[in-house]
């Protein structure tokens, strides 16, 4: 009985050594490897609502972004008509202190009064004989006929009371004075064909036909037809390839040299 007592004892105390000593060797289950805590699975979701909250707010914001976008394209194709076209242009109160500055083409007493009453001035280059003016000059009559300032009245005309938004001034290679005349367009301003200033602003800014090359004896930089895009302002050049705009842009190729005009105007405030 005693040596029975005596195993049993022994037994007992055989397996718990085996539990203690299993307890601690016993690898984990793959369940229990993979098995997230209740914390983890809290501090997940968290996360998740915040990444999902994030990217709702992201796709509001796309949403009425690309709504506004809308909105101005919109805008921007209504304003293809005569009168919307007009009302684009913000236009500017005369300075008289402008007048006390000295422009790069003051020189040029022919391009006064579009430089002083617009903002923006189409200088065209331009012949009645050269056939690539003639599709160029029927889109300035199409785009702009009705928008532009037109010529002043009297030999000696006063300021605006504000700045136009635009206007054209027709530099001839024409052959004469009537063929220049009969190619005018209406509304369109011109240098006058006896005027010293239609040779000089050919050599000024390097752009005649061909055949005027030999007479006028300078390297040709721009052919005809050329439009350059002038600040009212400041007389700066914005830009030479205004032909290429108005083929590209149309009417609203106004928007593209308007925006050309306040970057020039802001660069200029910055690094004066």
């Amino acid at each position: 009985m005693l040596k029975e007592s005596s195993r049993q004892t022994e037994h007992a105390e055989n397996m718990q050594k085996r539990r203690t000593t299993g307890a601690q060797v016993l690898p984990l289950t793959e369940a229990d490897r993979i098995k997230p805590s209740p914390t983890r699975r809290r501090k997940g979701t968290r996360a998740n609502n915040t990444t999902t909250d994030l990217w709702s707010v992201g796709k509001l914001l796309s949403a009425i972004i690309g709504l506004g976008l809308f909105v101005v394209m919109v805008q921007r194709y209504s304003m293809r008509g005569d009168s919307a076209r007009v009302s684009f242009f913000q236009y500017v109160p005369q300075d008289d202190d402008e007048e006390d500055i000295d422009l790069p083409l003051q020189e040029f007493e022919s391009l006064q009064y579009a430089l002083r009453n617009s903002q923006l001035v189409g200088l065209y280059f331009a012949a009645s004989w050269c056939p690539h003016s003639t599709p160029v000059t029927a889109l300035l009559d199409e785009h702009f006929r009705d928008i532009i300032l037109p010529p002043p009245e009297g030999e000696n005309p006063k300021n605006l009371p504000q700045r136009h938004g635009f206007s054209i001034v027709y530099v001839s290679s024409d052959r004469d004075a009537k063929e220049m005349k009969g190619y005018i367009q209406p509304n369109w301003m011109a240098v006058p064909f006896e005027s010293e200033d239609r040779t000089a602003l050919k050599g000024h800014f390097k752009t005649c036909a061909k055949r005027e090359l030999n007479e006028l004896g300078f390297e040709r930089k721009h052919e005809i037809p050329t439009l350059i895009i002038l600040s009212g302002a400041t007389h700066e050049v914005l830009t030479f390839h205004g032909v290429k705009d108005v083929k590209e842009y149309g009417s609203q190729a106004i928007d593209h040299w308007m925006e050309l005009d306040s970057l020039s105007s802001a660069l200029g405030s910055k690094f004066a």
